[in-house]
């Protein structure tokens, strides 16, 4: 035991000194050139992309205070204060939009989401000149990343992979639950009462399987979890909750 414990810190000493100690643990950090963790707001994280033209970020929590905060926080980052491009929604679920109205009514910037979210927006008062399809960003070269919806529990939810750096960086909301046991029985319990949405809900989590991430980006990372992925955690972190599914279903 003690040997193996030895060599899984040495593994994970190696891993530190090769991608760097990449915590989302509130403090504000690059996590890969131009891709930043900005820290916390309402308990959810914030990212943010800069490519060459473009300022981007992923969901808009933190309701009033957010176009504030994320001012300050841009400020205090080697981006320094640039105009915002457009917000990449990982799904339309009060947490990711909350500040939505307010940053889109300071920055003018422009939202990108799922097809399915686009009238749950129109409903938080955006105007349509506002809304973007996923497609756009492709079209206009603003950034290259695949995405798919996701059968979450949030509404329109979707994954974003983008190859970024020379690495796979996954943005998936609420998605895979973490190796919390409060949130798995919030899960299971809620998909017991839509006992319909389990076959999609585990589909999707298959489909988050084929990714295999290097960097892992959650809306609300848990005990400050490293945003790099090693080895099998990103196998063992989907597979937490699908025996669990299995047994709902069961059941």
């Amino acid at each position: 035991m003690l040997e193996n414990g030895i060599i899984e810190l040495e593994d994970l000493i190696e891993h530190y000194d090769t991608d760097g100690a990449d915590f989302l643990d509130g403090q504000p950090k690059e996590l890969l050139p131009e891709l930043h963790y900005l820290g916390d707001i309402d308990d959810c994280a914030v990212y943010v992309l800069a490519t060459p033209s473009q300022l981007l970020l992923f969901d808009a929590p933190g309701g009033q205070d957010l176009p504030e905060w994320l001012d300050s926080r841009l400020r205090g980052s080697a981006l320094g204060p640039r105009p915002l491009t457009a917000v990449l929604l990982t799904s339309c679920g009060d947490d990711a939009t909350s500040g939505l109205p307010a940053l889109v009514e300071k920055t003018d910037c422009q939202v990108v989401s799922s097809e399915s979210g686009v009238a749950m927006l129109r409903r938080l008062g955006l105007p349509d000149t506002r809304l973007l399809s996923l497609e756009t960003p492709r079209a206009a070269g603003w950034i290259d990343f695949n995405a798919f919806p996701l059968a979450d529990l949030r509404p329109a939810a979707m994954a974003y992979i983008i190859e970024w750096a020379g690495k796979t960086v996954l943005v998936s909301g609420r998605m895979p639950v973490q190796e919390s046991t409060a949130d798995l029985e919030a899960l299971t319990q809620a998909l017991a009462e839509r006992t319909d949405d389990i076959d999609a809900y585990r589909k999707s989590l298959y489909r988050l399987l084929k990714v295999e991430p290097d960097l892992w980006l959650p809306a609300k990372p848990l005990h400050g979890r490293n945003a790099n992925c090693y080895s099998e955690e990103w196998q063992d972190l989907v597979w937490y909750s699908i025996p669990k599914l299995q047994h709902v279903k069961s059941h």
